[in-house]
């Protein structure tokens, strides 16, 4: 996603509904700050956390994880902010488990959290939308998903709100063992493809045609295998395999060229 870059500044809103990527996203901007990430959280466990940057290829060093009940929410808020200074990063998840029963959400995280983004990024992740919330944000993220006719979940991402740029369209992406999360970039014109640069840097990065779809449909296998086999033989050509029903077992495809996804249901 051509924003997450962005995100390295100021105060970055992460919403959406639970299980639908927020935390990974997380993940990944913070993965390319420089320096120390304190990432405090109220839902995770560390043993969990840990098994999630293991399976987005995260650096689990750059990462000091602290977990607190919900019960010392006060407690929270000021640990944060007596520590945030031996970091060069700050990420709250969830921060609705922060704001005090009585305090209101936007207000509580601009006087809290707003005069530190002014010197490292912050990024505070919540379940709901909050529409006062997101004035005081400098970026805003959506995050969605829905589950096809298959069973496959199809994962969303938006930029909705940015001082540096208009919103985004919209990603999709998808969380991979071992890779990381793969995203669709639409393009409209053909010579995007190849003039953009960062098409080639980053390897999470899938180029496609927006609105475009290619079909194959053959009663063989063996047939169908072939002539998929004739778009893998060139060398700018991925498989994304999104179902265990398939014929990725027919094709020859270097590994380096290949993710499996794993988000599907059965």
């Amino acid at each position: 996603m051509d924003f997450l870059q962005d995100l390295l500044e100021g105060m970055t809103l992460i919403y959406g509904p639970p299980g639908s990527g927020k935390t990974s996203l997380a993940v990944r901007v913070a993965s390319r700050a420089k320096g120390k990430v304190l990432w405090i959280s109220t839902s995770e466990t560390e043993e969990y956390f840990s098994a999630l940057l293991k399976r987005l290829n995260a650096p689990e060093k750059k990462f000091d994880f602290k977990h607190f009940p919900r019960t010392f929410r006060e407690n929270i808020a000021k640990y944060a902010l007596d520590h945030v200074g031996e970091y060069d990063m700050l990420v709250v998840d969830p921060v609705n488990s922060l704001v005090p029963p009585d305090s209101d959400s936007a207000s509580f995280v601009h006087s809290t959290f707003y005069q530190v983004s002014r010197h490292m990024p912050v990024i505070v992740i919540s379940e709901m939308r909050h529409k006062r919330l997101q004035y005081v944000a400098d970026h805003v993220v959506k995050i969605w998903y829905r589950v096809n006719s298959i069973g496959h979940i199809i994962r969303y991402a938006q930029l909705v709100k940015s001082r540096k740029r208009p919103p985004s369209p919209r990603y999709i992406f998808d969380i991979v063992e071992g890779v990381g999360l793969p995203w669709v970039v639409p393009v409209e014109k053909p010579e995007k493809i190849y003039v953009n640069q960062l098409a080639l840097e980053d390897k999470e990065r899938v180029v496609a045609f927006k609105g475009a779809v290619i079909g194959i449909y053959s009663s063989s296998e063996s047939a169908l295998a072939q002539r998929v086999q004739q778009f893998l033989d060139h060398e700018n050509s991925y498989l994304i395999v999104i179902s265990p029903f398939n014929i990725a077992k027919r094709l020859n495809v270097s590994p380096e060229r290949m993710v499996s996804a794993s988000t599907f249901t059965t």
